[in-house]
C-alpha cells in the first residue's frame, strides 16, 4: 500500500504541475484534474472491493490510469480553447467542431465496426470448421 500511495501521489503531483505550467489557468487545471481524481478514486475503490488487496505489481496501475486518464481531457480542452478563439460564443465553440466532424467520425466508426466484425466472423467460422473436420 505504501508503493500505491507513493506512485499515485507522485503521478498526481506531476500531472498537476504539468497542467499548471501548460495551461496557466486555475479553472483549466480544476476542470481537467477533478474528473481525473474522482475517476481514480472510484477505480481504486472498485479494485480493492473486487480484488481485495493490491500487490506491488497492481500498485503501479494508479500511475498508469492517471497518465491515460488525463490524455483525453487535455486534447478535448485544447481543442475547445482553439475553437473558442475563433467562435463568438461558447455554444458555437462547442457545436461547430462536432457538427463538422460528426459525419466523418460516424463513417469511420461504421467502417471499423464492419472490418472488426467481418474478421471476427471469419475467424470464428474457420475455427468452427477446423474443429468439425477433426
Amino acid at each position: 500500500i505504501h508503493d500505491l500511495r507513493w506512485t499515485a501521489g507522485v503521478s498526481l503531483g506531476l500531472v498537476l504541475l504539468f497542467l499548471s505550467i501548460a495551461f496557466r489557468d486555475a479553472r483549466a487545471v480544476l476542470l481537467l484534474f477533478t474528473p481525473l481524481l474522482v475517476g481514480n478514486i472510484w477505480t481504486l475503490g472498485y479494485a480493492s472491493f473486487a480484488v481485495g488487496t493490491l500487490n506491488t505489481f497492481t500498485s503501479f496501475s494508479a500511475a498508469i490510469l492517471i497518465g491515460l486518464g488525463v490524455d483525453f481531457s487535455i486534447h478535448l480542452y485544447s481543442r475547445y480553447r482553439e475553437e473558442r478563439i475563433e467562435a463568438d460564443t461558447v455554444p458555437e465553440a462547442v457545436i461547430r467542431p462536432s457538427s463538422r466532424n460528426s459525419t466523418r467520425s460516424a463513417n469511420r466508426m461504421v467502417a471499423r465496426r464492419w472490418a472488426t466484425t467481418s474478421r471476427v466472423g471469419r475467424a470464428s467460422g474457420e475455427l468452427a470448421t477446423s474443429r468439425s473436420d477433426s
